[in-house]
């Protein structure tokens, strides 16, 4: 019995950062069958000049899928709810240069600190980041909110746990998740570039 309980933490810890991370997840989930997040899944494509992924502390979701991002060509930024200057956590680094992503080199910084310009798409990691957000950009028609988990995952993930203090696999699992994201985003932001170029 105790070994399966232990198999069982084990399962949620490496997959879902934990056991009440994984009922959070559950939760956002039955909520977005029921379309509270819709919201967010309404995209215009074509608007959009830059990715800027915004997570608590700036130190390891979003700094991750910045520079993911960048090493593929997108034009990305990041920033935290409650980033103050730190450089990207230490595993977040390693988990992050096995992954051919290099985070040496980033500080973080909030929300308050980067110009939100006309254009991006301020990609969140929990809906709770995600309200904040479309509140403090409610009176702009030019910017545009959504979060990283409804694109290119199934089943989607809407709520994407904090891997602060998590375990390596926990992080890989996270930072492959984001990943799908990222290359559906990207992918979706090209097949409208190429229909501006064609239509133009």
């Amino acid at each position: 019995m105790k070994q399966t309980v232990k198999m069982l933490n084990n399962f949620f810890a490496e997959f879902y950062g934990g056991k009440l991370s994984f009922l959070r997840a559950v939760y956002y989930a039955g909520q977005a069958k029921f379309g509270v997040f819709d919201i967010y899944k309404n995209i215009n494509w074509s608007k959009i000049s830059r990715l800027v992924f915004v997570c608590k502390g700036n130190i390891c979701r979003s700094a991750y899928a910045q520079y993911k991002s960048i090493s593929l060509g997108g034009s990305a930024a990041s920033a935290g709810l409650a980033a103050d200057g730190k450089p990207a956590d230490a595993t977040a680094q390693r988990v992050a240069n096995q992954r051919q992503v290099n985070l040496q080199n980033h500080h973080s910084q909030s929300i308050q600190e980067i110009t939100i310009s006309s254009g991006d798409l301020l990609i969140a990691f929990e809906p709770i980041h995600a309200e904040y957000l479309s509140a403090l950009v409610h009176d702009r028609t030019d910017v545009q909110v959504t979060l990283v988990g409804l694109w290119g995952i199934r089943p989607f993930w809407v709520y994407m746990h904090d891997p602060y203090g998590m375990s390596d696999a926990y992080f890989n699992n996270c930072f492959k998740r984001i990943d799908k994201s990222i290359n559906y985003i990207l992918n979706q932001l090209s097949i409208n570039s190429s229909m501006a170029i064609i239509n133009g």
